[in-house]
């Protein structure tokens, strides 16, 4: 569960960082900015780890198309938890894939 919690986290903070060097696409980036963070704040709680803070995420220059690759990776990552885990967790992890494909979809 650490790596989709890990990504969650490192997906969060390029959302911000971009819509902060785009203002343009902020209102089309918060969103989905935002389902990260939630799904930060339930996989920590779940796992009894806390978040880490936005600031502490490593800068990275993030373009839309480097987004949609990050989601894709991510997904994947949350395909295979979700495959390995138990009826519980894996209900989470398919939900948290099926979001992040949906980002892929948002970002064309």
């Amino acid at each position: 569960m650490q790596p989709v919690l890990d990504e969650a986290r490192a997906l969060a903070a390029r959302y911000d960082q971009l819509a902060l060097a785009q203002p343009g696409l902020a209102a089309r980036l918060t969103p989905l900015g935002d389902d990260h963070k939630a799904h930060i704040a339930e996989l920590s709680r779940l796992i009894e780890a806390s978040p880490a803070p936005s600031a502490s995420a490593p800068a990275v220059e993030t373009s839309l198309a480097e987004l949609r690759t990050a989601e894709q990776k991510a997904q994947r990552t949350a395909i295979t938890s979700a495959k390995a885990a138990s009826a519980d967790w894996a209900a989470l992890l398919g939900s948290i894939a099926a979001c992040r494909a949906s980002h892929v979809e948002a970002l064309r």
